[in-house]
């Protein structure tokens, strides 16, 4: 938490249930997630449920398509 990065605009972690806090630790907030967004990430995307992997390549299609096409407007 005390790493400063500089200029980091998005992370898309494509794996499941990284956005979920754990259930031992008593600081719900404490996942990769949020640690990312500590370190001054501006935005990042992350699952708070399971995901087949057959459909993350998908998800992750959309999901860059869809910033691709709002790029261009």
């Amino acid at each position: 938490m005390k790493q400063k990065i500089l200029k980091c605009q998005l992370a898309y972690l494509s794996v499941c249930q990284k956005s979920a806090g754990d259930e031992k630790l008593s600081e719900e907030a404490v996942h990769l997630t949020a640690g990312m967004l500590a370190v001054r990430y501006e935005g990042v995307v992350a699952t708070m449920w399971s995901i087949k992997d057959k459909y993350a390549p998908e998800v992750a299609g959309s999901f860059y398509e869809y910033l691709v096409e709002k790029g261009k407007n």
